[in-house]
C-alpha cells in the first residue's frame, strides 16, 4: 500500500495464505477479508484505494525462480528469508544481476530492523548474513509481539514506511539526488531510539 501511495505502479506480490483474524490488527486487511486469499484481498484493496492494479501470484515464492527489480522480503520465516535472498536475489556466478536491491524488514511489537542492500555486492550480502539467524532461534509469534500484541499493528506500519523510505532513499542515491543510501535501520519503539547504518 505504501509503495502504491508513492506512485509505484509495477507491483508484484506473492503469497499462498488466506487472511485470518490475526492479520486484521497488523496489516491492511479488514474483517470482510477473512478467509480470502491474501493476494486477492491485497489486490482489491490497493486497486480500490490507490487505483494501482497489482500482479499477484498465489503460489510459493520459491516457485517463481529468479526474481528481478527491487525485492521486498516480508515473510515470517527467517529460513525462508535466507532462501529467497540467496537463491532468488543474489546472482549466480557469471549471470546477469536481475535484482538491484533487496529490502527486508523484521519486527516485534517493540523493535524493528530494516535492511536495504545490493544482492550483487558480496560485502553487502555478507553483512546481511551477519544479522540473519535461523528460524529455530526466532521468538515464538506471541513472544515476538511481546506483552502487548496490539502493538504489532503500529510496529508493522512503521516498518512498512521505513522500508518504503529506504527504497526512496536508494532510488535518490542511484540518481545522484541523495548523498547516502542506508543499509540498515534499527528502531526501538520503547525508547524511540533509532539508528541508520551504511555498510
Amino acid at each position: 500500500m505504501v509503495l502504491a501511495k508513492l506512485g509505484v505502479s509495477n507491483l508484484i506480490g506473492c503469497d499462498i495464505q488466506t487472511v485470518t483474524v490475526a492479520n486484521i490488527g497488523t496489516s491492511i486487511y479488514g474483517p470482510d477479508d477473512v478467509g480470502i486469499l491474501k493476494t486477492e484481498a491485497c489486490r482489491a484493496i490497493v486497486t480500490r484505494l490507490q487505483g494501482v492494479e497489482m500482479t499477484m501470484h498465489t503460489r510459493d515464492i520459491r516457485d517463481l525462480g529468479e526474481l528481478e527489480g527491487v525485492v521486498f522480503v516480508c515473510v515470517d520465516d527467517m529460513d525462508l528469508r535466507k532462501e529467497i535472498v540467496m537463491s532468488q536475489c543474489v546472482p549466480r556466478p557469471g549471470a546477469e544481476q536481475r535484482v538491484m536491491r533487496v529490502i527486508e524488514g523484521r519486527m516485534s511489537a517493540e523493535t524493528l530492523t530494516v535492511h536495504s542492500f545490493d544482492p550483487g555486492h558480496e560485502p553487502h550480502v555478507k553483512e546481511w548474513e551477519r544479522y540473519w539467524f535461523p528460524q529455530s532461534d526466532a521468538l515464538p509469534a506471541l513472544a515476538g509481539c511481546g506483552a502487548r500484541p496490539a502493538g504489532a499493528d503500529y510496529t508493522a506500519g512503521i516498518a512498512a514506511r521505513i522500508m518504503a523510505a529506504l527504497f526512496v532513499q536508494w532510488f535518490a542515491f542511484e540518481t545522484d539526488r541523495a548523498p547516502v543510501a542506508h543499509n540498515q535501520v534499527r528502531y526501538d519503539l520503547t525508547t524511540f531510539d533509532g539508528h541508520g547504518f551504511v555498510w
